[in-house]
């Protein structure tokens, strides 16, 4: 017996950003409708539209110290279908409305600190824009600048939080991290090329290596050639007793890639 599956996924959000600087901090509010669809020959077939977005509030630091919130809000409209495997919603196909930051801050003009729940932009824990609520985390951070392009970018994550769920845990898309994942990462520039290299530790679940490097080159006036190397090397800790799904990055990973392209102002 064969059997054929066909997937298309199509996607259509609209924005609305705004900030506002107030005496007391910062506030950002970003309003978005985004609707996605899945269009399968079996019972993954769904559909859904969600309104939502967040209000950010950054205090005004106070000899270097402040805090930080940011609320999200999602609400399904519209006819749906399987909601909940589209990830706008939860899996019982529920709204999602998360605290998706709360963090306390030290910040100078060369070191910053976070403590907290906070939205994080590495190579392997980052936030996921690619649905309306992003993925969120649970730690403490940190980056050392040199310049604006040369930084060490250190972290440790104790909270998992993805992006169709409320609440955070300790378990990663590939499996249970009960010593949470630290992680240290170096950015830098040589030249024309931009240079980050990570690793990624999280003790019986696995170790992981991530470099990139890239460049981009004038085609003309308006637009550069964009083009780079990417490098992930994955393998357990002790044995990787706690992975859970070997498909979401658990096990041995070894990938090599190349992206080339042009970008336009």
């Amino acid at each position: 017996t064969t059997h054929t599956l066909l997937l298309i996924m199509t996607s259509l959000c609209c924005v609305n950003s705004s900030a506002e600087e107030t005496p007391w901090g910062r506030f950002d509010t970003h309003i978005e409708l985004f609707h996605y669809d899945i269009d399968a020959q079996n019972d993954q077939e769904s559909q859904a539209t969600v309104l939502g977005g967040y209000i950010h509030y950054t205090s005004k630091p106070l000899y270097g110290f402040g805090f930080g919130a940011k609320q999200y809000l999602s609400h399904l409209i519209f006819e749906s279908k399987n909601p909940a495997l589209t990830s706008l919603t939860d899996t019982a196909g529920n709204d999602i409305n998360p605290l998706s930051e709360c963090y306390a801050y030290y910040k100078n003009a060369h070191t910053s600190f976070k403590v907290g729940k906070q939205q994080i932009d590495t190579p392997m824990l980052n936030d996921d824009t690619t649905r309306l609520i992003p993925f969120s985390y649970q730690g403490i951070t940190s980056q050392i600048f040199w310049d604006p392009d040369t930084f060490l970018s250190l972290g440790h994550v104790t909270g998992f939080r993805p992006n169709n769920a409320e609440a955070y845990s300790e378990y990663t898309s590939s499996g249970l991290a009960e010593a949470g994942v630290t992680y240290i990462g170096f950015h830098t520039r040589f030249g024309n090329a931009r240079h980050q290299w990570y690793y990624y530790h999280a003790p019986k679940l696995f170790n992981t290596l991530h470099m990139e490097v890239e460049a981009r080159t004038p085609f003309n006036p308006s637009a550069d050639i964009h083009y780079g190397v990417q490098a992930i090397y994955t393998f357990d800790d002790e044995g990787g007793i706690n992975i859970l799904n070997r498909n979401n990055g658990g096990g041995d990973v070894k990938l090599v890639a190349a992206k080339l392209g042009l970008g336009s102002e």
